[in-house]
């Protein structure tokens, strides 16, 4: 039995640096590497008690290929500790908020067209969700995807 007191969240950003929404996206456009934090829910959101991280390279990764790695990381932290956290006895390892960086969902529009000369690798890269968004830009009026060749 969970102890009364105890939930806890996988979430797919490394905290406290990427707390909030799309924390996938947000790791391919600020950063090198991409991760996955386990901690206790609190009364804030992703402020709780760090259980464990784990993170993977980025690299040329795509979103969808980073949720993927991801979900594989998630999954191994959670089946780690899950015996410990229903006794009681997984880490419990304070935030420092002081380095916390909170994107709200709406830091973000995914549904956004852009021209080209905004675009970069890592702004494609962190749009590109194969299935299910991909980026899109405007072309004298016109919407177009912008999909990978392989994906």
């Amino acid at each position: 039995m969970i102890s009364s007191h105890a939930c806890v969240n996988i979430h797919y950003g490394l905290l406290p640096y990427f707390a909030g929404c799309n924390p996938i996206y947000w790791q391919i456009k600020k950063s090198d590497v991409a991760g996955v934090t386990l901690h206790y829910v609190d009364k804030d959101f992703d402020t709780g008690d760090i259980i464990a991280t784990d993170s993977i390279p980025i690299g040329g990764m795509n979103a969808d290929e980073v949720f993927d790695a991801l979900e594989v990381v998630g999954v191994e932290l959670f089946r780690f500790y899950y015996k410990q956290i229903l006794d009681g006895t997984a880490p419990r390892q304070k935030q420092d908020l002081t380095k916390r960086a909170y994107y709200p969902k709406t830091a973000v529009n995914f549904e956004y067209a852009k021209d080209l000369s905004g675009l970069n690798d890592k702004d494609v890269r962190a749009l590109h969700f194969h299935g299910k968004q991909y980026p899109t830009i405007d072309v004298g009026g016109r919407k177009y995807e912008l999909r990978s060749v392989n994906g």
